[in-house]
């Protein structure tokens, strides 16, 4: 425990942890060389001094105390009778023999049962804005005060009108504190005071963190699958898109995992709002697509149909899909696209406009190149072939449609 958070503890409980005294200062300067942590007064009219120190009390420590000690003998006017009181966390035997032999009193926190549960409880619950400096306090009203969270060093320097340096020690301060949560270097989440007291938690939104690891970037794949409810796969892993290779990245529960896009593919893509801060999102037909892409990201190819099928059956976009097909520029997306959608609509699971598909076939580049249905890593390089759709079907319809409800 801090030692400002015992001595603000102590003031505010005053009656319960020293009953019948009275607060007559807080950090009084004497002979301009001490400031006592505070000065009470018992009932008797006794002047009582108490030092608060964190740690287990040593000799050297007790050397320190006595000199206090000394200041407070030699105050002028000299006081006729008073108390001195070491407030501390544990003390060694020949340092409590020490202070005794001098007639300073010894009182642990657990004598006076203070432990940090209580002290952080009582600080966080009640009484927190006590325990900050002005500057902080204006940061965080400002902070409060916005819809969104999120707030970088550069916002707090140009709030506070100081130098980068000075609002980056603010926010560590408040970090500290339980108030913010650091992300990444000078990018923090503002923790309200209702998310916890004995250890505060920031909101568990994986998708406003995320929105600050990447530039430019936008959520796909299973994140976006599950934001519109073509999936209900859960996945510890949120998957964004960027065009600049960036390390996976783990925030409390959540890992992120980034994916590199070519810049003809970085499309399709537009905001929502996550607790008050706006996210970008894949769109639900560049959804789509990029799970065709990437299946792997997705679960594999049964999932994708699932996906498929669930966002066939919602109010997907046709003529977007046909053109974002297009600019995606990627045979493979048309070829799985066409051969699955078809597949679905044949077993009963979609119902799709046949001059859709009839449009999609059409775009397919001629020649004789084709498609693997399914990753061959994991499905192989055998299977029929199948024309219209130029699909190397390595994977059994079984396989493709279990991830389905039985029609």
């Amino acid at each position: 425990m801090r030692e400002a958070e015992v001595q603000r503890y102590v003031i505010e409980n005053l009656e319960d942890v020293f009953p019948g005294m009275s607060l007559i200062g807080v950090e009084e300067l004497l002979l301009e060389r001490y400031r006592v942590d505070l000065h009470l007064r018992d009932t008797e009219g006794i002047d009582v001094f108490v030092e608060i120190t964190s740690g287990k009390i040593n000799r050297r420590k007790a050397g320190q105390i006595l000199n206090y000690y000394s200041i407070l003998a030699n105050l002028d006017p000299p006081l006729k009778k008073y108390r001195f009181i070491v407030l501390g966390e544990d003390i060694s035997e020949d340092a409590d023999d020490i202070l005794d032999s001098f007639g300073v009193e010894v009182a642990l926190f657990r004598d006076l049962s203070i432990d940090e549960q209580k002290v952080s409880r009582h600080l966080y619950s009640k009484n927190l804005e006590n325990v900050l400096t002005a500057t902080e306090s204006g940061l965080l009203s400002y902070i409060k005060a916005r819809r969104c969270g999120l707030v970088n060093v550069h916002e707090a320097q140009e709030f506070l009108n100081i130098d980068a340096g000075y609002a980056s020690k603010i926010m560590g301060r408040l970090a500290e504190k339980g108030y913010l949560e650091r992300i990444t270097r000078g990018r923090y989440l503002f923790i309200p005071l209702e998310y916890g007291y004995d250890e505060r938690y920031p909101p568990m939104n994986s998708l406003v963190v995320g929105s600050v690891l990447a530039a430019p970037y936008y959520y796909g794949y299973q994140t976006a699958n599950n934001h519109y409810g073509f999936t209900s796969q859960f996945s510890p892993k949120a998957y964004i898109c960027t065009v600049k290779p960036r390390r996976s990245f783990r925030w409390r529960n959540t890992s992120y995992k980034f994916v590199t896009l070519v810049d003809d593919k970085f499309f399709g893509f537009t905001k929502i709002e996550a607790d008050g801060c706006e996210v970008n999102i894949a769109e639900p037909e560049k959804t789509v697509l990029d799970s065709l892409d990437k299946p792997g990201y997705c679960g594999g190819i049964p999932f994708v149909s699932h996906v498929l099928s669930n966002a066939f059956s919602s109010d997907i976009d046709l003529d977007k899909l046909l053109s974002y097909s297009v600019r995606m520029g990627s045979n493979a997306v048309i070829h799985r696209l066409g051969y699955l959608v078809e597949l679905l609509s044949e077993r009963g699971y979609v119902s799709v406009r046949k001059d859709f598909l009839d449009a999609l076939a059409e775009i397919i580049p001629e020649g004789n190149s084709h498609t693997y249905l399914g990753p061959v890593g994991t499905h192989g390089r055998k299977g029929p072939v199948e024309g219209r759709w130029k699909m190397i079907v390595n994977v059994d319809e079984a396989t493709v449609l279990s991830e389905l409800e039985v029609k």
